[in-house]
């Protein structure tokens, strides 16, 4: 699967609904309400802690994320992605992905990261 990074901000229209940033992916991922139709989930992990004042501050997360035309093909497509393997920083976006992910992001979870894409017919910039 080809990858192409944007800015986070940037807006991202999947199945022809725009996205505009990560904040607003994460929006819908986290209520569960489709977006015009399109649902989006996400598989993520909190960034390390490695001491107390991390315990304490820290809000970050690697987080991948699908999308779907419907609640059940959202389940399917969250079951799969969970099973993967996540590789350095949790990613699970990368040349292996299987097809049937697509759409999917990956975001490292820091400012400065910009939003990786597996590029498909789905998702336009």
């Amino acid at each position: 699967m080809r990858i192409v990074k944007v800015d986070q901000k940037s807006t991202v229209t999947v199945f022809g609904v725009p996205f505009h940033g990560i904040r607003e992916i994460k929006k819908y991922a986290i209520s569960g309400e489709p977006k015009d139709g399109v649902y989006v989930a996400e598989d993520h992990e909190h960034y390390p802690c490695f001491d107390f004042e991390d315990f304490v501050n820290e809000n970050r997360y690697y987080s991948n994320f699908v999308f779907a035309k419907s609640k059940e093909q959202l389940m399917t497509k969250l079951a799969v992605l969970k099973n993967l393997r996540g590789h350095c920083n949790y990613q699970k976006l990368n040349a292996e992905t299987p097809e049937e992910l697509s759409p999917i992001m990956y975001f490292e979870g820091d400012t400065h990261h910009p939003l990786e894409i597996g590029v498909c017919e789905a998702v336009t910039f």
